[in-house]
């Protein structure tokens, strides 16, 4: 699959409430992992899990994409490849996996990583992988 390049509008506005996922399993969002080295800011390996908490703070906007869409979605990951900027925003995405095949919910995904506010994780631009798994016994955050 060739790797699309995402842009989208800047983070979500820190005084909307959370909008989590809801806890039946429905969905998995993986700790961010290191992206391959590409000349951006090296991210520490204890930095990631402190990336989870915002995705985990906005799935319900996943959430309601894969519950009108999984009927004729048999599930599977999507893994995107995003630049975070100093400020721990993201500017750039890119597709790394889709395994689920359905264009809206990989859009959904993406508008996922991309409305977080993130910790500032390193010193100038710093290269993460988001993924998430969904469908039938994805489990919960983790």
């Amino acid at each position: 699959m060739a790797a699309h390049i995402a842009m989208f509008g800047g983070p979500r506005d820190p005084a909307r409430p959370p909008d989590p996922a809801r806890a039946d399993g429905a969905l998995r969002l993986r700790v961010p992992e290191r992206s391959p080295e590409d000349g951006h800011a090296v991210l520490r390996a204890e930095a990631l899990p402190a990336l989870l908490p915002e995705l985990e703070r906005n799935a319900g906007h996943l959430q309601r994409c894969w519950d009108q869409r999984a009927p004729g979605v048999a599930g599977g990951q999507i893994s995107v490849h995003a630049q975070l900027d100093a400020n721990g925003h993201v500017v750039e995405q890119c597709l790394n996996e889709d395994t689920v095949g359905d264009a809206a919910l990989q859009r959904c995904a993406q508008e996922l990583f991309a409305m977080g506010r993130y910790p500032v994780v390193g010193v100038g631009p710093t290269a993460v992988t988001f993924a998430v798994q969904l469908g039938a016994g994805a489990g919960g955050a983790g």
